[in-house]
């Protein structure tokens, strides 16, 4: 991570310190695995990359925070890989949301728009995966 970047967590720490500890692949794979994330075995995060876009809304952004990574992932043992989008949201609450499916919704929506932009024509859309 360049030293801008490293500044920004810093002065930020509260809303970007836990995108921070997620940026390394052991700690990524810990949190999926106390999320029972399926197929974690097929995943291969140490080769995972850092999409820095945010989907979340500027005014918002003070409340919530996101991570979207690119990990590839094996279709089979010893099969061909392909590329999965890993969104991950963080967001403190102290109660449950109500419209919670309709945010998910809403993120899920801003990641095939931001796929759309940068696909080459033959791409396929990556299908996001929230946990």
């Amino acid at each position: 991570m360049t030293a801008p970047g490293i500044e920004e967590i810093i002065r930020h720490f509260r809303e970007n310190g836990l995108k921070l500890v997620l940026q390394r692949p052991g700690n990524t794979r810990e949190l999926l695995g106390l999320t029972r994330t399926p197929h974690l075995a097929c995943m291969d995060l140490e080769r995972m990359t850092v999409d820095p876009t945010t989907y979340i809304a500027a005014d918002y952004r003070h409340l919530v925070s996101d991570l979207v990574l690119d990990v590839l992932y094996r279709t089979r043992l010893g099969g061909r890989r392909r590329t999965l989008t890993l969104y991950i949201l963080i967001e403190h609450q102290s109660e449950p949301d109500p419209f919670m499916s309709f945010w998910v919704l809403e993120y899920s929506m801003q990641i095939y728009k931001g796929q759309m932009r940068a696909r080459r024509p033959r791409d396929s859309l990556t299908e996001p995966a929230f946990f």
